[in-house]
């Protein structure tokens, strides 16, 4: 009756209790127990009618699968972020379903449904990925994305939480997004490769050698301009320390073919390690590889065409520089 459309894709027997409120313009399910296709479910739904038509939905389980319970509204909000940011479906972390329009995920009248989701679930299954302890609210709001506070962990075990606001994300986005990533096993580093999308740079079988990471950052959108990205972050990789800034004049959508500017700055105490990060390696019967060692990376231009590039490694008793430009992948 509120014209709201949601989708459940269980099947089977359920039941469900709650406490109902309703009047002319807003229907309340709260203190709500659902036991349907072999699991339980509680929560709260709120939906409201004031100036704007609100969709608010809590959802608390040990399981869930995002294809079972509200599909159209969770593939809508993550298509508005994924879009905002300039990534495509390839540079996720899973392999989502189908997009659904936000006009999609509601009837014809109510296409401009303001949404607020929270979701935690000790497992989330998405796509063909699952997430570990998720206590994810995304919310969009007459265009704006709101993202309180989003926390899961990665197969693999990357922990990663984001927070931040996004206005006028379906046209010129503009706004900030703060992370912080941690992953707690060897094979995390393959989830982080996957996050900042380096798979080009870097191969999954070089990141599952990294070790432990942890990293915090800021993205920033629309700060010099209507289709800017520009990204800090620093934070430790294996022994490896790392500090590092990027402006992407057309997003990260466009990073090989629109200008960029790079600075990367490695440290350590193990030579070895710290070349690694660049897939390089110290030929057989060098010095020992336990001295301290640096490298920075300076680069800016077009990284698939010749981008204009300065490297230096430095270490006790070694010190090598290149000025000249580069093609990204290294060619």
């Amino acid at each position: 009756k509120s014209g709201t459309k949601f989708d459940i894709g269980f099947d089977g027997a359920f039941s469900a209790e709650g406490r109902v409120r309703l009047n002319a313009k807003r229907f309340e399910l709260t203190e709500a127990s659902v036991e349907i296709g072999g699991q339980t479910i509680t929560g709260e739904l709120r939906i409201i009618d004031d100036a704007r038509h609100r969709a608010e939905i809590t959802l608390e389980t040990a399981r869930l699968s995002s294809s079972d319970l509200f599909p159209a509204t969770i593939s809508s909000l993550e298509a508005a972020v994924r879009g905002a940011v300039g990534l495509s479906q390839n540079e996720q972390l899973s392999n989502p379903a189908p997009e659904v329009s936000q006009s999609d995920a509601t009837d014809g009248d109510k296409s401009e449904t303001d949404i607020t989701l929270r979701v935690l679930a000790g497992e989330l299954k998405h796509g063909d990925a699952t997430f570990r302890d998720v206590d994810a609210t995304l919310a969009m709001e007459a265009g704006e994305i709101r993202i309180p506070s989003t926390k899961f962990t990665t197969s693999d075990g990357l922990k990663i939480s984001v927070e931040g606001r996004i206005q006028d994300s379906a046209s010129a986005p503009k706004g900030t997004l703060a992370f912080d990533v941690a992953g707690d096993t060897p094979q995390s580093s393959k989830d982080l490769v996957t996050l900042l999308n380096l798979h080009s740079l870097i191969a999954q079988e070089r990141a599952e050698k990294f070790g432990l990471s942890k990293l915090a950052g800021l993205i920033e959108l629309g700060r010099r301009g209507p289709t800017t990205t520009d990204i800090n972050l620093s934070g430790s990789i294996g022994a490896t320390n790392l500090d590092a800034m990027g402006e992407f004049d057309k997003g990260f959508a466009n990073w090989r073919v629109a200008p960029v500017r790079l600075n990367v700055s490695l440290t350590g105490q193990d030579l070895q390690s710290v070349i690694s990060m660049f897939g390089a390696a110290l030929p057989p019967g060098s010095e020992s590889n336990t001295r301290p060692a640096s490298i920075r990376l300076t680069t800016a231009g077009i990284l698939e065409s010749q981008s204009a590039t300065l490297l230096e490694v430095k270490a006790d008793g070694l010190t090598l520089a290149y000025d000249g430009s580069l093609s990204w992948p290294l060619t």
